[in-house]
């Protein structure tokens, strides 16, 4: 099984925080299983809503998708275009700027650690 991964993107903000978060998930990593392959399916499942994190997760896509809009040069190496990406934003009306860079990162790496010590209940 290959190690989760993670990015963080900046966001022109009108008011809200300074980004976004996300993980990377390895199709393999057993968070999936028996959740079916696609970002769509993980999104509709109990596991997207079950990870209980300081933020909010609202966003599930492959790799693949998320090169439309990502430069390559901001994805880790070695992340497979089926991979699923989640994440989350700070672009609501309860984020401030103090939802800057070093929040959106402490917050990502969190969930990443979620992700990674997650075992099926």
């Amino acid at each position: 099984m290959n190690k989760i991964k993670s990015f963080v993107k900046q966001v022109k903000s009108y008011g809200g925080g300074w980004g976004n978060g996300y993980a990377i998930i390895p199709k393999d990593h057993p968070i999936l299983e028996g959740v079916g392959g696609s970002s769509d399916s993980i999104y509709d499942s109990e596991v997207f809503y079950s990870l209980s994190f300081d933020g909010e997760l609202t966003f599930s896509s492959t790799v693949r998708s998320c090169k439309d809009w990502v430069s390559v040069a901001d994805f880790p190496e070695d992340c497979d275009d089926d991979d699923i990406v989640i994440g989350f934003d700070t672009q609501h009306c309860h984020n401030t700027p103090e939802h800057d860079q070093t929040y959106v990162v402490g917050i990502t790496a969190q969930l990443v650690s979620i992700i990674e010590r997650w075992e099926k209940e």
